[in-house]
């Protein structure tokens, strides 16, 4: 369960819009070895690891602050974009396609495997409480199904993963100090 922290880990303010320089880092962002790679692969190497605790928090720990450099170079994707004529071309597209299609969410989920009970809440995992001002946290849902609530302290549902440790033979470590030191 992650908690959003607002302020940003490092500063990302440019002096002005650049659209053809937040092209560029959208590669440091989202390419091959870009920031949510690395963050996906912390954070899935912690949840699967297999050894002692102190080893997943590690990589745990690391995961969640890859996510602080993914909300980084994000923020300064998009205020690199600011005022820039991208974000009315995006707006365009994005009428034309509700014009045409509907409305593109909540997609085509089955009602019926819908979890009811999670439906219409919002969880607040930002320190403060600002998100409870929106039109989603309280009164009737936009559907007319449901009621919007919000959470404040949101409790996890779950209880901490336990994974057993791996059997032996998949570890290339000896299981004992090696015979003859000094052929290192």
């Amino acid at each position: 369960m992650f908690f959003h922290i607002k302020e940003l880990q490092y500063q990302a303010k440019p002096m002005r819009p650049d659209p053809a320089f937040a092209r560029k880092l959208q590669e440091i962002l989202g390419g091959k070895f870009g920031e949510m790679t690395v963050m996906m692969q912390y954070l899935f190497q912690g949840w699967n690891s297999r050894a002692e605790q102190k080893y997943r928090d590690l990589l745990l720990d690391t995961g969640t602050e890859e996510i602080s450099h993914v909300e980084i170079v994000a923020t300064l994707i998009a205020r690199l974009l600011d005022g820039s004529p991208m974000k009315e071309q995006e707006m365009a597209a994005i009428a034309e396609i509700e014009a045409k299609e509907g409305k593109v969410a909540p997609g085509t989920f089955p009602q019926e495997r819908e979890r009811r009970e999670f439906s219409y809440t919002f969880f607040n995992l930002s320190r403060g409480d600002e998100s409870s001002m929106g039109r989603w946290a309280s009164g009737p849902s936009m559907d007319g199904c449901g009621v919007f609530q919000y959470v404040r302290q949101p409790q996890p549902y779950g209880e901490p993963p336990f994974l057993n440790p791996a059997p032996p033979y998949v570890h290339d470590t000896p299981p004992g100090p090696l015979p003859n030191p000094s052929m290192c």
